[in-house]
Parts: structure tokens; C-alpha cells; sequence
């Protein structure tokens, strides 16, 4: 089955032709579970949470850094559009999902 990663990098494939059609910024909102019996980090997670997952198709490192730099404003008015109190994740970025110059 695949991850979540490759069905949105098979989308931009398809839907992206040229460099001039980017950055781009691809959401994806969805619930997630987890079935966890032990504390992480001292917390219980939940069993069931919704997931907002953001993907950037970037020109270069620069505009990767910039789309990054975005995402909390970008999560702050899906929040709001929600009606929910944003809460940003305190979670660090990993490598796939940020590069190593933006941390």
C-alpha cells in the first residue's frame, strides 16, 4: 500500500508539467488512529485524531525554505476556518519534511 508521500508526489507528477508552475502546496486533511498502550514523551496518545499534512513542490532550496517557514500561518487559517483554536505541533520537523539548512 502506498504511503501518503508517494499518492501526493504521484499527484504533482501528474498535475505539475513545468518548474513554472511551481511552488506549489498540496494539504491533506485526514483522521488518523494510533493504538498505543504506553506513554510517549509522558503523554497517552489518543486513538483517533485528525491530521492536517502539508506537502511543498519547491522551485529550488531557497523556495523550499520560504514554503516551510509558512506553515504555521498557513495552519493558523485552516484552524480558524475550522473554528478551532490553532495549536501548532511542538513535534521537531524531520528530515523528509525539512531540510537540514531550515532547522
Amino acid at each position: 500500500q502506498p504511503t501518503s508521500e508517494e499518492v501526493v508526489t504521484d499527484i504533482a507528477r501528474q498535475e505539475f508539467r513545468s518548474y513554472k508552475q511551481l511552488p506549489k502546496n498540496l494539504y491533506q486533511i485526514q483522521t488518523k488512529f494510533r493504538d498505543e498502550r504506553r506513554p510517549r514523551f509522558g503523554l497517552m496518545r489518543g486513538r483517533e485524531f485528525i491530521m492536517k499534512d502539508a506537502y511543498s513542490f519547491d522551485r529550488d532550496p531557497a523556495s523550499a525554505k520560504a514554503s516551510y517557514q509558512v506553515r504555521p500561518i498557513a495552519a493558523s487559517s485552516t484552524a480558524s476556518a475550522c473554528v478551532t483554536a490553532p495549536s501548532p505541533p511542538t513535534a521537531a520537523p524531520s528530515a523528509v519534511t525539512c531540510p537540514k539548512s531550515s532547522r
